[in-house]
């Protein structure tokens, strides 16, 4: 009985008629520390406490910037109105420090392309010297592919415009397209634009060639690319299947099969019977 009056009554600390936290306010609506009459803590938040919790100088909502709001529990400042250098550049707080975009940033570090340092070491610093950066808040001085310097796909040529994988010198991938790579990358005996008929320029990235002319009877007919093939139409046709009057079979079930045997074929390239 004791035990059980006596938990209730610190879980109703704001409904218990005591002035628990010892400010002159007693419970729920009277005393901040109270969101309502079955709060378990009378305590204030500290941004409404009327006490200067973080030394700074400064107390409560709205005064400290350490307090979004009077119920904030914490009036620690944010690293970018804290008065202190906290990544050590020499620079603090906002707006001196770059690092910081706003008096709320909770971080000073500086971006890596306007932190005075050759982050990647390419011997360039910072935006706009190094293309690593697009815009000094950028948080990485790393090179693309296509500007660092590297034969990063060891072709023997190195960024743009020397290497064909390269479009611009911002793109992150130097890989050859595989019509310009020096491989037979579809296995025909044939590599790269113009040699193989997979490709249509030297910076196609498939080298597979169309059924028209890869050199397999694809649909089984017993017959073998353009022109041989009545489903090719060309060379580059991506489809040997034969239209429904060269196909040996009935499509339409009238008993009669392709052209000239059936009388709704005009000749074997009609797509129905």
């Amino acid at each position: 009985g004791w035990r059980r009056w006596e938990w209730n009554a610190a879980a109703l600390a704001c409904d218990d008629g005591w002035d628990n936290d010892g400010d002159g306010l007693v419970d729920y609506p009277d005393d901040p520390g109270c969101t309502s009459p079955s709060d378990s803590s009378e305590v204030d938040p500290a941004c409404g406490d009327g006490f200067d919790n973080d030394g700074d100088g400064l107390v409560d909502y709205p005064d400290d910037p350490g307090c979004v709001a009077p119920d904030d529990y914490s009036e620690a400042d944010p690293a970018c109105s804290d008065g202190a250098d906290n990544d050590g550049d020499g620079l603090t707080d906002y707006p001196a420090d770059p690092g910081c975009s706003t008096p709320a940033d909770t971080n000073e570090a500086d971006p890596a392309c306007g932190d005075g340092f050759d982050n990647d070491g390419d011997g360039l610093t910072d935006y706009p010297d190094d293309p690593g950066c697009s815009t000094p808040t950028d948080y990485s001085e790393l090179d693309a592919a296509c500007s660092d310097g590297f034969d990063n796909d060891g072709d023997g040529l190195t960024d743009f415009p020397d290497d064909p994988g390269c479009t611009a010198p911002s793109d992150t991938v130097e890989d050859d397209p595989a019509c310009s790579d020096g491989y037979d990358n579809d296995g025909d005996g044939l590599a790269d634009y113009p040699a193989d008929p997979g490709c249509y320029a030297p910076d196609d990235t498939s080298e597979i060639d169309p059924q028209c002319s890869d050199g397999f009877d694809n649909d089984g007919d017993g017959f073998t690319d353009y022109p041989d093939d009545v489903g090719c139409y060309a060379a580059d046709d991506w489809s040997e299947t034969n239209p429904q009057c060269s196909n040996g079979i009935d499509d339409d079930g009238d008993g009669l099969i392709d052209w000239p045997d059936d009388p709704d074929c005009d000749d074997g390239a009609d797509t129905t019977e």
